[in-house]
């Protein structure tokens, strides 16, 4: 059975981690600066592990090529 994932769901996974890393930014606790970096690295690599076993989505590819993950010093 073959797994396919709507680009939508993982655009969506896209934007819920650029909001964690823009919390992070902003965030005066490192703590949940590191909490929020942790969970945005988290999703990117789920995003980026569905499209794997998507079938040659060229949306998909084009939406993890604009998605820039910002670095954060914690």
């Amino acid at each position: 059975m073959e797994y396919s994932t709507p680009p939508r769901d993982l655009r969506t996974l896209l934007s819920v981690a650029a909001k964690l890393r823009h919390l992070a930014e902003t965030s005066p606790e490192e703590v949940d600066q590191a909490l929020y970096v942790n969970a945005a690295a988290a999703l990117e690599a789920r995003a980026r592990w569905l499209t794997t076993h998507l079938s040659g989505d060229d949306i998909v590819a084009s939406a993890l090529q604009m998605h820039r993950p910002v670095d954060v010093l914690v």
